[in-house]
């Protein structure tokens, strides 16, 4: 009879861990969001150095079944934070995403949704809609683009990985 061996002959590879662990903040070391008198909306710096901290109200803004939803008014809340849903690395049009402040932007997702709604190529946008919220038509909404050159820049550039467009 053949002995059974009592370790296993191919022994599973060790597997080195990917990255250290680390330890948590104490809670001295960690930083708290403020609050918004009489709201739950958080922000951690007021001052950030690109977002900064977001309306108040940004969510029933940006919401289309609120009665104060609106596409202009969600947008012109919005505009400062789309380098926060990318992570391009170009100097045209730089990512913010590991930016603290970004987590409170995300009722902006519908505006982002939309202008990339398009109909062919990305220049040619798909705005307007039989819907209250949205209230801007699509030629005047180019022009808002047209006026803006950093968020232009944005839009259009954070697809690319260099700044050549």
């Amino acid at each position: 009879p053949t002995p059974i061996p009592v370790e296993d002959p191919v022994a599973p590879p060790e597997v080195p861990p990917v990255s250290r662990p680390v330890e948590a903040p104490t809670p001295e070391e960690t930083e708290l969001p403020t609050f918004t008198e009489g709201t739950m909306e958080r922000c951690f710096f007021a001052d950030g150095p690109t977002v900064g901290c977001p309306d108040p109200n940004l969510a029933a803004m940006c919401d289309k079944y609120n009665q104060i939803g609106s596409f202009t008014d969600c947008y012109d809340n919005c505009v400062r934070s789309f380098c926060c849903i990318h992570d391009s690395i170009s100097d045209r049009a730089p990512s913010c995403s590991d930016e603290v402040n970004c987590r409170f932007f995300k009722p902006c997702y519908i505006i982002w949704f939309k202008l990339h709604d398009t109909i062919g190529p990305a220049p040619f946008l798909r705005l307007d809609q039989n819907e209250a919220f949205y209230d801007i038509n699509t030629d005047d909404f180019t022009n808002v683009i047209v006026d803006n050159p950093d968020f232009f820049d944005q839009l259009f550039g954070h697809h690319f990985l260099t700044d050549d467009l």
